[in-house]
């Protein structure tokens, strides 16, 4: 559980920097409060509506229903956390030796918005009685769920920031080269063994 809790904090760190990074890119004097791509009560926010006005296309990237959901999910649980709401969980018997499925108590609201993220039309999410607006998730199945929320956010929005335009146009030789060998293998560029989660390596891949 510890684990997992870390999981979700990590993945809104991600968004923010995501925000941070299109800050810098573009030049969008965003203040510190609003470099995160988490969005208000009214459903706004300031990191998107600044990127609309230099890549629009990325906007309705992160406008998209299922985008927003994605990322909105994320966050009343890292809240819950951040006020040392710990989430709940638990292993049930069934047999001496045999467990039930470990699940997580957290909010319906939130665990309903990840599995329509990604794309789970019979997610292991089942109302809980103790608690208004609270539901049971299958840990392997939050988990498993949060990953493939992050990787489609993460590689959608990288692939629709124009890198190569972006580059000094007086080492566009040298950029090309270099975004050749990286694109033929990022793990032997970087020297990592394999290829990590969000370049295309390890699970199947959420495409938004």
């Amino acid at each position: 559980l510890y684990y997992l809790a870390f999981q979700n904090i990590l993945a809104t760190g991600i968004f923010d920097d995501l925000a941070a990074l299109a800050d810098s890119v573009y030049g969008l004097g965003l203040d510190r409060f609003h470099r995160t791509l988490r969005r208000d009560r009214n459903g706004r926010s300031r990191a998107v509506e600044a990127v609309s006005n230099h890549n629009p296309g990325l906007a309705d990237f992160l406008d998209n229903e299922r985008v927003r959901k994605g990322i909105g999910s994320f966050y009343p649980i890292r809240d819950a956390l951040q006020h040392r709401e710990f989430p709940s969980t638990m292993g049930v018997m069934r047999f001496p030796r045999q467990k039930l499925q470990s699940v997580m108590v957290a909010s319906e609201a939130a665990l309903r918005n990840l599995a329509e993220a990604v794309g789970d039309e019979a997610p292991p999410i089942k109302r809980w009685v103790d608690g208004e607006g609270m539901a049971t998730a299958e840990l392997a199945w939050l988990s498993r769920s949060m990953t493939l929320a992050v990787d489609g956010v993460v590689n959608g929005f990288l692939r629709r920031v124009p890198w190569r335009e972006l580059g000094d146009p007086t080492r566009r030789d040298d950029g090309d080269a270099l975004w050749q060998r990286f694109s033929e293998s990022p793990a032997k560029f970087i020297n990592w063994g394999r290829d990590p989660v969000f370049l295309g390596a390890g699970i199947q891949h959420v495409e938004w």
